[in-house]
């Protein structure tokens, strides 16, 4: 569903990613991780087309998307969830979630759909988003991208911020769209949660890809996880 091949991104004349490759099946979750740095909003930025890559390449189903402004790369399937969340704090829930609809589209996710994958919600759908929790905030980011029925969702540190029991709350969440078929590129601080919901994993280091596998086999060595990631 997507690859990227050698990409090289900058801020300014930093050189941030160096021949950055990964690839995205459909249906699959696939998890980035990393130290604080490494370069991992940086890579979904690239793809989101948010900071365009220098060179390199970056395919989405068979059409390259390097050069693509975000609302192109939005419209072609690709829906993506900031760590900032950048919900609408004046808008109600339902509003929000309208927002996100795209025009004449169709597909899955409806608000029928979303209400019943996220109950509460639908209890909280007159309520300003400014007056939502952290976590609430983040399930509303969440819906307001599916609402757009994007076949690939990128989803950047989800659990930032967010109380123990929230994090386990938006990894359910994310464990149901990958039940459902949903293609998922997943960044995430909380490494072993990350793994245990994914198909397979890239460690970044420095803006290099240093670790390219399956997720269950960084999650049950524990020896590499170290090496990698210092837990």
């Amino acid at each position: 569903m997507l690859t990227v091949e050698k990409v090289n991104t900058f801020y300014g004349e930093a050189h941030i990613l160096f021949d950055m490759s990964l690839q995205i099946n459909e249906g699959e979750t696939v998890c980035l991780l990393g130290r604080n740095g490494a370069g991992k909003t940086t890579l979904v930025r690239s793809i989101m087309g948010l900071t365009p890559a220098k060179s390199g390449s970056i395919i989405f189903k068979g059409e390259d998307i390097t050069h693509e402004p975000p609302y192109e790369i939005a419209k072609r399937g690709i829906g993506f969830v900031a760590d900032s969340r950048r919900i609408f704090p004046n808008l109600s829930v339902r509003r929000n979630l309208e927002v996100g609809r795209k025009e004449g589209g169709g597909g899955h996710w409806d608000l029928e759909a979303i209400y019943g994958h996220f109950p509460q919600l639908k209890g909280l759908e007159r309520h300003s988003g400014e007056y939502l929790s952290g976590g609430e905030q983040q399930m509303l980011a969440i819906a307001r991208t599916l609402m757009g029925n994007p076949e690939l969702i990128l989803l950047d540190e989800p659990s930032e911020g967010l109380a123990p029991f929230m994090v386990m709350e938006v990894m359910k969440i994310i464990k149901e769209l990958k039940e459902s078929g949903m293609s998922i590129l997943l960044v995430e601080q909380y490494s072993t949660l990350a793994l245990e919901v994914s198909d397979r994993s890239y460690v970044l280091d420095r803006g290099h890809i240093v670790y390219a596998g399956g997720a269950k086999e960084l999650y049950e060595n524990r020896d590499l996880r170290e090496k990698l990631l210092g837990i």
